[in-house]
């Protein structure tokens, strides 16, 4: 079973330099070969027997042609077995990414946390104040800007990532329509062009995630929620409802007496 990403950034203008002068059939073992470690995210097991049969040639053919590419330095003999150098760069930023998103989501649900336990022993945050008639929607346009304070802490790398690890993406796949780059662009949109603080962003994710089955399609299956929220945030404070109160007895019988007054003198 695959433990590496489905998902590696390819560059191919940098794999047409790198092949140059490769025969067909080394060209074919080499990306076999880059293609099964990634999979592995590990060095591939020294049984060139086994590794021919996966290349689709003969033993012989895969001796001389992963001898040509050990020459080349393009893939490594090592002690753990077949390597290549540029796809353990990939693989640790891959690693890196992930550790990166998993601590954001955690930094995000001990806040959670933190503002529960305040909720529940009744206190109010010192930034809203004393007054608990507050409109909600200035209570939350007060919490934004204060998260504003910490959106340097923030990339569209990082954002993408804590939003996958939200929706349960977190065993380091990347789904078609979660690829970058387009994805984490997309997903910081949501704080450029929505006004959306990224623990707001991460929030609306994991209750999205919990309503449904399955994770969401990409980062656009996700844009009608963060709309509601941008709509939410932007919202005019209500005003308080006017309520009637009916005139004093003294008040009525002074309207009545005016009334009369006025009536006869048009009379």
């Amino acid at each position: 079973m695959s433990s590496g990403p489905v998902h590696i950034a390819f560059y191919p203008s940098d794999w047409l330099a790198g092949t140059r002068g490769l025969s067909a059939a080394e060209t074919g073992v080499y990306i076999t070969l880059v293609a099964m470690i990634y999979e592995r995210a590990a060095p591939l097991d020294m049984d060139e027997t086994r590794l021919a049969r996966l290349c689709g040639t003969t033993p012989a053919a895969f001796k001389k042609a992963l001898d040509t590419l050990v020459f080349e330095g393009k893939i490594e003999r090592t002690k753990s077995g077949i390597w290549n150098a540029r796809a353990g760069v990939e693989l640790k930023k891959v690693a890196e990414r992930s550790e990166q998103a998993r601590g954001a989501v955690n930094k995000r649900w001990g806040k959670s946390e933190q503002n529960q336990r305040s909720a529940d022993t009744g206190v109010i945050p010192a930034k809203y104040g004393n007054d608990t008639n507050q409109n909600h929607n200035q209570k939350e346009a007060v919490a934004v800007c204060a998260r504003e304070e910490n959106l340097q802490d923030w990339t569209p790398d990082k954002l993408h990532g804590a939003v996958m690890q939200a929706v349960g993406l977190n065993d380091g796949r990347i789904p078609a329509h979660w690829m970058p780059p387009a994805a984490p662009m997309h997903v910081w949109r949501w704080v450029t062009d929505l006004g959306i603080s990224p623990d707001m962003i991460i929030d609306a994710a994991q209750k999205n995630r919990q309503q449904h089955d399955d994770p969401p399609n990409g980062p656009k299956a996700l844009d009608g929620a963060m709309k509601r929220i941008s709509a939410q945030i932007k919202a005019p404070a209500m005003k308080p409802a006017q309520t009637y109160s009916p005139a004093k007895p003294d008040e009525a019988a002074s309207k009545l007496a005016r009334y009369n007054r006025r009536a006869g003198a048009n009379q």
